[in-house]
């Protein structure tokens, strides 16, 4: 094909390419360019019509490629530098950009569109600073401002940008877009970028996978290996992974203050991991409970559902801990966790609560509230609501002791009668809480003074059948524990 047979068929081809650019089918046209090239590869017009196609499809590597070819072959074109600043500026390479609007302002000086658009890349440069030192001030909040600004201006496929975002919800522990985010920059990053691996393992780090985490910190060493940061946390999830399974086992085999001890050590490692830490706060919690130590408890599931208000074992714990302190306040603190409990789980298809029943728990509490403003076997006793049966019984043997008649000589006739009447009190109590039949009627909100009446129910009000004979009850109770009556008598008329 003679040199005049190649221009035709190189314009034809490039007439047909502009009609489908002009049809907006910008694939179409990248092909008839491309086609026209290969018989006029020295035509810069159609790098540059080319470039523009490869712009509309985002192309930005490729449209400065092009751009670039262009500017080789006829340098003194003016499109051909504002084009390339377009494609740089899709690529995030800000300061590139206006450089090369700068050569083509010189070849076209009253140029308006690319003066506004070089004006346009100045306010981003200022941007791009300002949100770079918030980070450097760790300004996390108003760093992203800038960032989504950005990308809004420049569009969402720009490396450097889609990178410092990344680093700012990371740093926000929003490990959620954190890690979607990453699975969108991973498409086009290259292989083993050791700083996308390492805030991958953040993101994942926050979001408890603490073995994928793993994995992507061995990935990046493998790459870098002797990177002193991605040792050290490496090093640090396998600390606080190996002191949360000292716990569990010291949990499970019911070493409660070992578990604390360890859950504790684990916590302290690195108390920003809200979300990890809060599920070794409810494991505390639990721990603590096991040990009667509910106001502590309480404490702990605090400190769990401030870092997650969803949690839902972080309320129930809480509201157990609640019911076992079992004064006014705690128990209307309890009634509200058990309705929060009943209002989470209502909204979610599984249940995390198997076995419990939190209606029934709801109700339990308020009879408990209720009774609280009444005679409280359990105060009288100084036992919580959830003692076990050798909890009671050491109670009852103690105040017993304290508040037998044998035990009031040299007590004024006031102070005596007041201890026999204590005396009475404890002893109903005991008659009643250690009997498991009657302390779940109890439990359940049947009066005192109904106990013995198998119709009675919850808040109804009957009659007393008297009870056992305090005395007579002390000495059956000082007979079971081999301990005898200690000779004391009590008589009563």
């Amino acid at each position: 094909m003679d040199s005049e047979d190649t221009i035709m068929a190189s314009e034809e081809l490039k007439a047909q390419g502009n009609a489908k650019y002009k049809e907006k089918d910008y694939n179409g046209a990248v092909g008839l360019y491309t086609e026209a090239l290969g018989v006029d590869s020295g035509n810069a017009s159609l790098y540059l019509n080319r470039a523009a196609a490869y712009l509309m499809l985002l192309q930005y590597k490729e449209a400065s490629e092009d751009c670039n070819k262009a500017i080789s072959i006829d340098a003194k074109l003016p499109k051909a530098y504002f084009r390339l600043g377009t494609a740089l500026k899709g690529l995030g390479q800000i300061n590139e950009a206006i450089t090369s609007i700068d050569s083509g302002l010189l070849l076209d000086p009253l140029n308006t569109t690319a003066a506004s658009e070089k004006n346009n890349l100045l306010l981003i440069i200022q941007q791009l600073n300002r949100a770079e030192t918030f980070l450097q001030q760790k300004q996390y909040r108003q760093a992203l401002i800038q960032i989504d600004s950005l990308l809004s201006n420049l569009g969402s496929n720009i490396y450097k940008l889609n990178m410092m975002k990344l680093r700012t919800l990371v740093e926000l522990h929003r490990p959620e877009e954190a890690l979607n985010l990453s699975n969108i920059i991973i498409r086009t990053a290259n292989a083993g970028d050791i700083d996308l691996l390492k805030l991958r393992a953040q993101s994942l780090y926050l979001l408890n996978d603490m073995q994928n985490a793993i994995k992507h910190l061995q990935q990046a060493m493998r790459a870098d290996p002797d990177n002193t940061e991605l040792r050290l946390f490496l090093r640090k999830i396998k600390e606080m992974e190996e002191q949360k399974e000292i716990g569990n086992n010291a949990f499970k085999s019911g070493n409660y203050q070992d578990a604390i001890n360890a859950w504790t050590s684990c916590v302290q490692i690195d108390t920003k991991n809200y979300s990890y830490n809060s599920k070794l706060f409810c494991n505390r919690a639990n721990a603590l409970m096991k040990l009667r130590r509910p106001e502590e408890a309480v404490r702990d599931c605090d400190r769990a559902i401030n870092a997650d208000q969803t949690y839902v074992k972080a309320y129930l714990r809480r509201a157990e801990a609640h019911y076992s302190i079992g004064t006014k306040e705690s128990l209307t603190k309890c009634i509200s966790d058990y309705e929060k409990l009943d209002e989470l789980v209502s909204e979610r298809e599984e249940s995390e609560l198997k076995g419990v029943n939190v209606r029934s728990k709801i109700k339990q509490a308020k009879i408990a509230l209720k009774r609280a403003s009444r005679k409280n076997l359990y105060n009288i006793l100084g036992v919580r609501p959830d003692a076990d049966d050798d909890e009671i019984k050491k109670a009852y043997r103690k105040m017993a002791l304290k508040f037998h008649p044998d035990k009031q000589a040299g007590k004024s006739e006031p102070e005596a009668k007041e201890a026999v009447a204590k005396f009475k009190e404890i002893g109903e109590a005991y008659e009643i809480l250690s009997d498991a039949e009657k302390r779940s009627r109890y439990d359940q909100g049947v009066e005192v003074e109904d106990i013995e009446n198998p119709h009675a129910s919850s808040g109804g009000h009957g009659h007393s059948t008297g009870g056992i004979d305090p005395n007579i009850l002390f000495e059956m109770f000082m007979r079971q524990q081999g301990g005898g009556g200690g000779g004391m008598r009590f008589q009563h008329g």
